[in-house]
């Protein structure tokens, strides 16, 4: 069996995936960005509650958690902003 940390990381990765097709995607109405957006942040939330966890593991897992925290940190950004400007848009 798989230790924790692998799987944690296995699925920090599906998250992070997840949060930069959800960001890159454009939707055809505001309520449809409103939902990208939305889902693309609880994604990259999850992604980096994952790198976190493997960056508080040490030892190896560290460089792939930079590599989870970076991009999800990009997504954080990009879609709340993107999530604000359609909250007040309306």
């Amino acid at each position: 069996m798989k230790s924790p940390v692998t799987w944690i990381s296995i699925a920090g990765a599906v998250a992070i995936f997840y949060a930069i097709i959800l960001n890159l995607t454009t939707g055809a109405t505001a309520g449809v960005r409103q939902s990208l957006a939305l889902e693309s942040i609880v994604a990259a939330v999850i992604a980096v509650a994952c790198g976190a966890f493997m960056v508080s593991r040490g030892g190896r897992w560290k460089f792939f958690a930079i590599a989870l925290i970076g991009p999800g940190l990009f997504v954080l950004a990009d879609s709340g902003m993107r999530l604000v400007l359609l909250l007040t848009h309306r």
